[in-house]
């Protein structure tokens, strides 16, 4: 049976062969991605105690922060946000707004809020095409500020 010797050796040539191929992706991989997400990280980095001290800021607030999505239409709905203090009771706070879409081409649209009661304010939302959408929320009232983000999905 000797002409079957070569069949092992197929196997280990296959392997061998899936190994270079792996090493190539690997290669390119490491070659096309740095590895940095942002273009400044060293300021970053200098800058996030200060994100720090906000988040801390925000925590001794203590306000309560309810959103809820209503779909009107594929396309368009609304974003409702109530607002509570420490202890429960509604707050009448400045909302800004904008919902965003990250694609290779970012979409953003800014949202117009109405005030609908004590604590409550909407958001119309017309967005120009379905997917996931972050909305970016600054919740102001004179010199406190509270963000949050809230993830909603539009499908047609």
């Amino acid at each position: 049976m000797k002409k079957d010797r070569w069949i092992p050796w197929a196997f280990v040539g296959f392997f061998v062969f899936l190994a270079v191929v792996q090493g190539s992706f690997v290669t390119v991989a490491i070659r096309t991605f740095p590895g940095l997400v942002t273009d400044r990280p060293y300021a970053t980095g200098l800058s996030y105690n200060q994100v720090l001290k906000e988040q801390a800021a925000e925590a001794a607030l203590g306000w309560q922060v309810e959103t809820t999505f209503t779909a009107d239409s594929p396309l368009s709905g609304h974003l409702t946000a109530t607002v509570r203090d420490a202890q429960g009771q509604p707050l009448d706070v400045a909302v800004e707004a904008q919902a965003e879409r990250m694609t290779r081409f970012p979409q953003v649209v800014t949202l117009t809020a109405t005030v609908i009661g004590p604590g409550r304010t909407a958001l119309p939302m017309h967005l120009p095409v379905a997917g996931r959408w972050f909305v970016r929320l600054t919740l102001r009232q004179g010199d406190h500020h509270v963000q949050r983000i809230v993830e909603v999905e539009v499908w047609p």
